[in-house]
């Protein structure tokens, strides 16, 4: 059933229990299960959606600044739907019609699958009902420390919902209201993200598995629909899930006189045949890891990119990683740490002629006047304070020894991690003396990888050869902005610099392998 006021369509699943998409404006069109119970009554929601039509207090993707602002725009969250929207599989009545005095006739208890944006955002439009909110003690640690990134709402530049986790499920618990059991047991199924869940509905025989897996939809020789592991998830973490989740499904169905198992998912399925289902998603990640299945890495997805991503460049974190855990001495990570307006960014200068990537600009040495240069104009990127200045949440940071922040300078650009385009090191400009603390640890050899190849790999490469290190740039884990000139032309400066480059089956990376 669809209506024309909300962003949502409904329609019954099973007895007790509706489906509702919801149409929101990142275009995910998550799954929401709204459970009806009625002793003790009891409206049992699995997820909250995108937080689409929500106007108290936060813009939502499809309410302008201004309405939010003035207050025209209308009421169409999740909530207003369950209580005012008639439903036509409910004998045209609102899922959870108010009283007579304004309150909901059902008390909410949510479940949420995990803390993703597209799961949490419809959360505030009940906050003032006090909802039971349900999730995985498995993933307390994960949804307490840092939401913000961990639910994506940072990457989004969305608002992070503000809510409390009322009660924390443990494996296989039974779900209690009082001393009223409601036939509720939730799974803890890690892999997609730490803190995901699943839970069965007794009375229905149905499983919800929320985004640990769904069915693929054929199009045009694609998938539309790719099954998603974020930075923070664990590959064998799932697969241990779905054997999990597979013999819970297989003890059931050998109960006698019962109806088989169906499964609903976060997207795309809403009702599968459970055994079947399961062993499909199990067959399909076996092909995967013997390869017959490629991973695909896409930068296109949640909004995760920052305004100079470069194309593939999340790609080549799993060489990083594996650099990252062979016996370096030491590990060092650079990045972009500049201020508001720094002078490589075309919104820092006036003229309408100055265009990002193609536009030269020219800065002056800040410790000799006399000196200038000639240096390229970029779109703002890397802002100090911002998500665009942080390491990727691919790369396993925690391996690394220290951070280099570069270009904090905001008249000077620095592409190296040694020292800005004139060769300074003051700390106006960068964190560190990067070659006086690696000479310090006795230092001898550097491998470089990372973004870009034909900019400040080359830079920090070529300064490091420089300053008396034998050089080596991993060429599987670089990517270029131009991935033929700009590459070749980086090729060029390499050899005549005397930097070496290398691959990960060169003698040079083997030799640090042998030194476990």
């Amino acid at each position: 059933m669809a209506n024309d006021k909300y962003p949502f369509t409904c329609s019954r699943l099973n007895s007790s229990t509706f489906l509702i998409v919801e149409k929101d404006g990142y275009e995910e069109h998550p799954f929401i299960y709204a459970k009806l119970i009625n002793d003790p009554p009891i409206l049992v929601l699995t997820d909250t959606g995108g937080g689409t039509g929500i106007v108290k207090g936060a813009v939502s993707a499809s309410s302008t600044p201004m309405e939010v602002a003035s207050g025209s725009a209308e009421d169409r969250s999740l909530r207003s739907f369950l209580e005012s929207c008639p439903v036509s599989e409910n004998n045209g009545h609102p899922l959870n019609p108010r009283s007579f005095d304004g309150s909901p006739k059902r008390d909410y208890m949510i479940i949420c699958t995990h803390c993703h944006y597209d799961h949490i955002l419809g959360i505030p439009s009940f906050e003032e009902v006090e909802p039971w909110i349900v999730a995985s003690a498995a993933g307390k640690d994960f949804v307490e420390k840092d939401l913000p990134a961990h639910s994506l709402c940072k990457y989004m530049d969305v608002p992070t919902p503000a809510y409390k986790v009322t009660h924390w499920a443990k494996d296989f618990e039974n779900i209690t209201v009082g001393d009223s059991t409601l036939g509720i047991q939730v799974i803890q199924t890690p892999g997609h993200t730490p803190d995901e869940l699943a839970w069965w509905d007794e009375d229905e025989r149905y499983l919800y598995v929320g985004d640990s897996f769904y069915e693929r939809v054929a199009f045009g020789g694609e998938y539309e629909q790719a099954i998603i592991f974020p930075g923070d998830g664990s590959l064998i973490d799932y697969l241990v899930s779905l054997d999990k989740l597979q013999a819970f499904v297989e003890h059931k169905s050998e109960e006698k006189d019962k109806r088989r198992i169906r499964i609903g998912c976060g997207h795309v399925t809403s009702s599968a045949d459970g055994s079947d289902i399961l062993t499909s998603v199990k067959s399909f990640f076996g092909d995967v890891l013997d390869g017959s299945v490629p991973i695909k890495h896409t930068d296109m997805k949640r909004g995760e990119n920052g305004s100079l991503a470069v194309p593939g460049g999340r790609e080549i974190a799993p060489v990083i990683n594996t650099l990252l855990n062979l016996p370096f001495m030491v590990k060092v990570a650079t990045k972009d740490f500049h201020p508001p307006g720094h002078i490589s960014f075309d919104t820092s200068h006036a003229s309408s002629d100055i265009k990002p990537f193609t536009s030269q600009i020219t800065m002056t040495n800040p410790s000799d006047p006399s000196q200038k240069m000639e240096t390229t104009v970029w779109p703002e990127h890397c802002i100090q304070g911002t998500p665009g200045a942080e390491i990727i949440r691919e790369i396993d940071t925690s391996k690394l020894d220290f951070v280099v922040e570069k270009g904090k300078d905001s008249r000077v650009e620095m592409y190296s991690g040694f020292s800005d385009s004139f060769g300074n090191k003051s700390k106006e400009a960068v964190s560190l003396d990067l070659a006086a603390a690696l000479k310090e640890r006795d230092i001898s050899h550097v491998f470089v990888v990372g973004l870009t190849g034909d900019c400040c790999v080359k830079c920090t490469a070529i300064d490091a050869q420089k300053e008396g290190f034998r050089t080596f740039v991993v060429r599987e884990g670089c990517k270029s902005v131009d991935e033929g000139e700009g590459w070749g032309m980086a090729l060029h400066d390499f050899a005549k610099a005397g930097v070496k480059v290398i691959s990960m089956g060169a003698e040079e990376i083997d030799s640090v392998r042998r030194l476990r």
